[in-house]
């Protein structure tokens, strides 16, 4: 992640909101952020987020000819990065690539519970804890009903 546009941009965001990602297309001049929050965020707030880095002076001296941007939220495919948003997804089931030792393995289960270190997923009635340090990749799996 750019450290200089991380700079610029963390202040601007709301106390419960996390920067996730920047993406870079400086050949287009495109810059997409991606930002999330345990409370969930709307179209406003991100418009918000979009005015104050458009009003910032730092960010047009970096980009003098200008910018395409664009500040959204994890897409329903986006990985799960933060423990935060294996809270907002309890209950649903989880696609995760996670290591034990040198092994790797795939589960498709449902989180039962999650804390700041650790999460637990149930599968078969049987329940396992997996740490985040485990994870490789881990998806909410869509399912309509």
């Amino acid at each position: 992640m750019n450290i200089e546009l991380k700079n610029i941009i963390k202040p601007l965001l709301a106390s419960d909101q996390i920067l996730l990602e920047i993406i870079e297309d400086l050949r287009g001049n495109y810059i997409r952020i991606i930002i999330d929050s345990e409370n969930g965020l709307t179209l406003n707030d991100t418009a918000k987020v979009t005015k104050k880095l458009k009003k910032t002076e730092k960010l047009n001296s970096l980009f003098p000819e200008g910018i395409r941007l664009e500040v959204s939220t994890p897409g329903i495919d986006s990985p799960l990065i933060e423990p935060f948003q294996y809270k907002k997804n309890l209950n649903r089931n989880l696609k995760v690539v996670y290591l034990e030792g040198e092994s790797e393995f795939k589960t498709t289960s449902k989180i039962i519970s999650a804390n700041d270190d650790s999460f637990e997923l149930k599968k078969d009635n049987k329940t396992f804890f997996l740490s985040y340090s485990q994870v490789k990749s881990a998806k909410v799996k869509v399912s309509f009903k």
